[in-house]
């Protein structure tokens, strides 16, 4: 189903200093199902929560988290041989088999498991079963050049790409990103009715100049979709002029409006496949004192 999501900066809304920001937000997929104890519940486990970078809301990170990725030490396929290793060399093994994207499970010496979660995605899952090395690449949300002049992320579970520029309309809009539901194969797309220029990329970010007249779209990928910033150059610019119908389809979804402006994408068994967030508004003087500035 298609869905307009507008932006627009609110009439309240007086910036203290220079350039102002609005951003929307699509977050596709679903939440990880509980971990199993490899070797059966009897086992001792310690779990883990380390606050992971996964790039969402503040921009333009690494593309990794910290937590469950943090590079590769001693491996194994699976929990008996993990566990036999651990005991042999005196360290821990990871269990490739119990991999996630963003889960680690580990055999230790003195025979109990350890379980490291990452807030969001440090694993991409690229082929084979999951237990072996190369089936795995580390999550980055880099914009590299694709196929038809498109963007795609370098690696990512949604499969994330951003157009290279196109020229739009209001009665047929410009697909300006894609995003891939890792649960069921759907692409969801974002559209933009105007005329979009050929981005300037860099790492998860494609800026469009110009979208309007001092206004500059930012397109990000986020380890679970696409964050969207508006950049208004001129305060002074009148409200009328910095709104946006976003068009959104989420295939095989209906679309639920929430409160203060989010949008929910339900399907037939009344799961959530994805959630356009509350648009935000700021200045120049907030997104200074932001980890990774837009503006």
């Amino acid at each position: 189903m298609s869905s307009n999501v507008a932006f627009r900066i609110p009439s309240w809304f007086v910036p203290v200093a220079g350039v102002v920001v609005g951003a929307l937000g699509l977050s596709l997929g679903v939440v990880p199902a509980a971990l199993a104890v490899p070797g059966g519940s009897d086992q001792d486990a310690a779990v883990v929560e380390p606050s992971a970078g996964d790039g969402a809301g503040d921009g333009a990170g690494d593309g990794a988290g910290d937590g469950a990725g943090d590079g590769v030490g001693e491996v194994a396929g699976d929990a008996v041989s993990a566990s036999v290793n651990a005991r042999l060399l005196g360290t821990k093994v990871e269990v490739l088999g119990s991999r996630t994207e963003s889960s680690s499970t580990f055999a230790l010496p003195d025979g109990s498991w350890e379980t490291v979660l990452a807030t969001g995605p440090v694993w991409v899952r690229v082929g084979g079963d999951g237990s072996a090395l190369e089936d795995w690449e580390p999550f980055d949300a880099t914009l590299i050049p694709g196929d038809s002049g498109w963007f795609t992320a370098r690696a990512h579970a949604n499969k994330v790409s951003i157009v290279g520029g196109g020229r739009g309309s209001d009665e047929a809009p410009v697909v300006f990103a894609r995003v891939t539901d890792p649960a069921t194969g759907e692409v969801s797309e974002l559209t933009f009715p105007g005329v979009l220029p050929v981005p300037v990329v860099a790492g998860p970010r494609a800026t469009f100049v110009g979208v309007r007249d001092g206004v500059d779209m930012v397109v990000e990928v986020t380890s679970t979709g696409v964050e969207q910033f508006f950049v208004v150059h001129d305060p002074s610019v009148s409200v009328a002029d910095v709104t946006f119908d976003m068009g959104i389809s989420v295939p095989k979804t209906s679309a639920v409006e929430m409160d203060e402006g989010v949008v929910k994408f339900v399907d037939g068994d009344d799961e959530v496949r994805a959630t356009v967030g509350s648009p935000l508004v700021w200045d120049a003087v907030i997104d200074g004192q932001r980890a990774h500035p837009v503006a």
